[in-house]
């Protein structure tokens, strides 16, 4: 009866050590996985999106044009008018905020001070 008790004793602690390391790779993971907890939300986002296109597709051509058909439209559709809507500021106000001339508190101010005082030219 002893050794019963003493094999399920150990049970019990084999348990409680692969839970306590089970949580602590769990949160490891987290802590790994956290900054790029934005990008898998809008990936799983215009993956949801799309994939009704992706389906029509498929039942018209095979998987090997239904893929890049769909990422072709999701390039034209999403990619280029962000990098566009982004990249015009940049082409503005990159060179002087690389060159340190410029900072984003000095854009704010005077697109600010132009809505207050608007210029008198």
């Amino acid at each position: 009866m002893d050794e019963s008790r003493h094999g399920l004793h150990t049970g019990k602690l084999i348990l409680r050590v692969f839970l306590a390391y089970y949580l602590v790779c769990l949160f490891m993971l987290g802590w790994l996985l956290w900054p790029f907890l934005s990008t898998i939300v809008v990936a799983a986002t215009v993956t949801g999106t799309f994939n009704p296109l992706y389906r029509m597709l498929n039942r018209k051509l095979p998987s090997v044009a239904a893929s890049p058909v769909t990422c072709g439209v999701v390039f034209l559709l999403l990619f280029i008018p962000i990098v566009s809507l982004v990249g015009i500021p940049g082409i503005i106000f990159g060179p002087l905020v690389v060159t340190g001339f410029l900072t984003l508190t000095d854009i704010y101010h005077a697109s600010y001070q132009n809505l207050v005082e608007p210029s008198k030219t």
